[in-house]
């Protein structure tokens, strides 16, 4: 360390920011856990929500259809072709009665995924609002913006915005990620429900 200089130090430079910057901080965490949550749930309908574990009480619970429904969500139509043998109805009844809960489900997971893409562009257009600000600030106080020690000044006025780009960019990747296997899971419900209709035709 030469001329006493100071690391970067997270603790104070809380404790210099202003309310605004402090409020903005808090408003990250809330997006970015609310967000997490949400991919989670995501997660589990679009890759690891049904695990084949024979008479849980989650299939007992779930009928032929929503049980199908359910599959197609999770990626798990290659074992959809015995639900007729646990099921009083046919396979064509239950195809047709999955429909409703198919589109149903894939629009509730499509609408989670909107939520965190518009958060994105939120996050977005804030955090250029608040370097905006206190741009703002610093040319009212001095029309010189002087840089003596860059650690304290535009160090500390850059910091929302970048901490605002990262949640920004980590939102829309996640949005990106489940739009994309929500599309290909359309694509495949689509599929699996033509071919069953040439299949079981009388």
């Amino acid at each position: 360390m030469q001329g006493g200089e100071i690391g970067w130090d997270p603790i104070s430079l809380y404790k210099v920011m202003g309310l605004d910057a402090k409020v903005f901080g808090l408003y990250l965490l809330l997006v970015l856990g609310f967000s997490l949550s949400r991919s989670v749930q995501l997660g589990r309908k679009l890759w690891l929500f049904f695990r084949d574990r024979r008479g849980s009480s989650h299939q007992r619970n779930l009928g032929a259809a929503d049980l199908l429904a359910t599959r197609a969500l999770a990626n798990k139509l290659a074992c959809a072709n015995d639900l007729s043998e646990e099921s009083r109805e046919t396979f064509l009844e239950i195809v047709d009665g999955a429909r409703s809960r198919f589109d149903y489900l894939w629009d509730q997971s499509a609408a989670k995924v909107a939520v965190m893409k518009n958060l994105s562009i939120l996050t977005l257009i804030l955090s250029g609002l608040m370097l905006s600000y206190d741009v703002m600030k610093i040319i009212a106080i001095s029309p010189i913006p002087v840089c003596g020690d860059c650690s304290g000044g535009p160090a500390e006025l850059l910091l929302p915005f970048v901490f605002g780009l990262a949640v920004s960019a980590v939102l829309y990747a996640f949005s990106s990620l489940f739009a994309g296997t929500l599309a290909r899971r359309r694509a495949e419900w689509n599929l699996f429900v033509a071919n069953a209709n040439n299949q079981h035709k009388d």
